[in-house]
């Protein structure tokens, strides 16, 4: 549970809606282990309050065995945390390791995301995907650069860990490495990549403020999620996903849309602008929660409109 929260991961059984993605097992001594799983929305996927909170408010969800085992007497908890932060989580330590792991995988990682002549990548398994991640942003996301993701964004790896770091052994009071800990110290963003706007998951019922670059015409259905209709001269089809067809411009080097956007007759009143949110043009839900399904198009969520039940 402290690598959890060390790692901000909030989709296991802190996920304040469902509480899944775990397993308690008894062991045949008698003693349970917490067993997690599934870390797509660990170390850097953001919610509202990742960073810089201690572990009571980062525990959303009530749970009686973190009430019984943490909550109630933390002390047994926050002795694991700090070792585990003065042995594990620490730039000193994690940094050397990412990029030992970085060097390693990187000829594969080129490999499996240059496109051969048709378009097609080597190593992607699911031609539905519609997360195309360059080879430069998988770099910069290694490093201290946020990039965009279907979550709307992710910390780089090396910035969530310093200041994962920092906020921990201030909160907790601990004596930690001073080259780390002086806000002095640098690191490189590679602004070609990086994620600039500051969205959030629509978490709760309080009104914030949305994009406004939502287009006014669409032409294609890609351009929901910020990629090019592709022009008249591009036909092939390289990709089919959820949003329709998809080719790849060879010249620009970007893939682009194929299908053209069939507009639906939108709900009366959207039932999301209430909260800050407009509603969808599309029906592919990426969260659920207690508010209703959300979609996420031009660099924000959305609602899913009603015509998508029918």
């Amino acid at each position: 549970m402290a690598i959890d929260y060390l790692l901000g991961s909030w989709d296991h059984i802190q996920n304040p809606t469902t509480g899944h993605n775990f397993y308690l097992y008894k062991k045949k001594d008698g003693k349970w282990i917490y067993l997690s799983y599934d870390f797509d929305l660990d170390f850097g996927i953001p919610r509202e309050k990742d960073i810089n909170v201690p572990f009571n408010k980062y525990i959303e969800k009530k749970n009686s065995l973190i009430d019984v085992l943490i909550l109630k007497n933390p002390s047994r908890f926050e002795k694991i945390l700090k070792n585990v932060v003065k042995n594990v989580f620490n730039p000193a330590t994690i940094y050397p390791h990412i990029d030992e792991l970085k060097k390693f995988i990187r000829p594969l990682i080129k490999y499996d995301k240059t496109p051969d002549a048709n378009g097609k990548y080597p190593g992607r398994l699911n031609s539905y995907g519609t997360d195309f991640y360059s080879l430069e942003e998988w770099d910069a996301n290694s490093e201290f650069t946020r990039v965009k993701t279907r979550y709307i964004y992710t910390y780089g790896l090396k910035y969530w860990a310093l200041y994962r770091y920092r906020y921990v052994c201030n909160h907790y009071q601990m004596s930690c490495d001073s080259t780390y800990m002086d806000k002095n110290f640098s690191y490189t963003i590679n602004r070609n990549v990086e994620y600039k706007d500051n969205l959030t998951t629509p978490t709760s019922n309080k009104s914030i403020p949305t994009s406004s670059s939502t287009k006014q015409s669409i032409h294609c259905w890609s351009e929901l999620i910020n990629y090019e209709c592709c022009s008249p001269k591009l036909t092939n089809v390289y990709h089919r996903n959820e949003y329709g067809e998809w080719s790849y411009d060879y010249t620009n080097k970007k893939w682009c849309g194929l299908t053209p956007f069939k507009e639906q007759t939108p709900d009366k009143v959207c039932w999301s602008k209430k909260y800050g949110y407009p509603c969808c043009k599309s029906c592919i839900v990426y969260h659920k929660d207690n508010y209703g399904s959300w979609g996420y198009e031009f660099n924000q969520w959305c609602g899913i409109p009603s015509y998508c039940e029918n």
